[in-house]
């Protein structure tokens, strides 16, 4: 089941990403204009795409499938673009991929979608989600 906590990390700066492939997690690490420090941990990752990563990573927004902050349209656009490179197509067959959007639906994956003020556009699908602040 997915942590539904959901906590603003808007002008936070990305500054750490840590993927341990064996065990399929991600641990983000955000610093916060306040001095604080907030972390999310994505388990069960099974799509990960992290675009224009640079020296300062600003996030605007965190946009969660289990917030219903997608349209279907949008999920599928985000399922699609973590599953490529930029010059490729989709790894995920389509009956995989409406696999993957039913289990949204039902709550049993997460689609996370950060949106850059500056710097790195991240795609991640898993199982669990945490958040530390």
């Amino acid at each position: 089941m997915i942590d539904k906590i959901y906590i603003s990390f808007h002008d936070s700066v990305l500054t750490n990403i840590d993927i341990d492939a064996n065990h399929e997690s991600i641990v983000l690490s955000f610093d916060f204009e306040s001095g604080g420090k907030g972390i999310l941990k994505m388990c069960q990752v099974v799509a990960f795409r992290c675009e224009d990563l640079v020296t300062q990573n600003i996030v605007n927004k965190i946009y969660l499938s289990s917030k219903n902050d997608f349209s279907y349209e949008y999920l599928n656009y985000w399922i699609n673009w973590a599953t490529r490179l930029s010059d490729t197509k989709s790894w995920l067959v389509e009956t995989a991929k409406e696999q993957w959007l039913k289990k949204i639906d039902l709550g049993d994956l997460e689609l996370i979608y950060i949106e850059p003020s500056l710097g790195a556009r991240i795609a991640i699908v898993c199982s669990q989600l945490f958040v530390e602040t």
